[in-house]
């Protein structure tokens, strides 16, 4: 990564960061936002896939470039269905849009209604849009699938903050303030640590920030700049 990154530097005359964009996303994220009150601050995305990002005192992200993409991979059910890297379970086949996608078409094959049977002449040809717009138009089965995706979701950040214990969780991605998804995620990590009454976290949706993860890019190599 770092021979990469001087590599394009000294083709370019200008400072260059390369990096995952939830670490970018979740500093520009914190600093921005939580700065002052953040000590243990847990980011993550819901989109194509399940991303997270961790950051002590305002610090560094502690996840590599290379492994924020494993938040995606928590096993929620050992006997679910098989993911791209192997195993039975993980996340991403509940919760990241292809998943949720997936299985919309499967219950509509199934024989459960859909007013998505009437935007498009097969239920394959279904985009991520087309199944937003049918659960904010209160179609039952979108909105179904929708929560259940939001509630494993929840379940694996729940089990993220037990074991780090943030005193902040910022959730970002495209289906967090879409329908309820961002409400039932919420609900589902309070009933899990109901029990753990040591652990005090408070979880937040993103700022509604489109530029945010090249904010966060940005913000590194201004950094950059100033330390040369």
């Amino acid at each position: 990564m770092k021979t990469l990154e001087a590599y394009i530097e000294a083709q370019l005359p200008s400072k260059v960061t390369i990096g995952s964009g939830v670490n970018f996303a979740a500093l520009a994220e914190y600093r921005l936002n939580y700065g002052a009150s953040s000590r243990r601050f847990l980011f993550s995305t819901s989109d194509m896939e399940l991303r997270s990002c961790t950051l002590t005192h305002g610090g560094t992200p502690l996840s590599s470039n290379g492994m924020s993409f494993t938040f995606g991979h928590t096993i929620i059910d050992s006997q679910g269905p098989v993911c791209s890297c192997g195993a039975k379970g993980c996340l991403r086949t509940f919760s990241s849009l292809p998943a949720i996608k997936a299985a919309i078409i499967q219950r509509v094959n199934a024989g459960e209604t859909s007013q998505l049977s009437e935007v498009v002449s097969s239920i394959e040809e279904i985009d991520f849009f087309d199944i937003l717009s049918a659960s904010e138009n209160g179609d039952t089965l979108c909105k179904n699938v929708l929560e259940e995706a939001a509630y494993y979701y929840g379940i694996a950040l729940s089990n993220q903050i037990i074991v780090y214990q943030p005193d902040t969780v910022v959730c970002g991605g495209t289906l967090i303030p879409k329908s309820s998804f961002f409400e039932v995620v919420q609900r589902t990590i309070a009933e899990r640590l109901a029990p753990f009454s040591g652990i005090s976290t408070n979880v937040y949706p993103a700022k509604d920030s489109y530029d945010i993860v090249s904010q966060g890019a940005g913000g590194i190599v201004l950094e950059k700049l100033l330390r040369s």
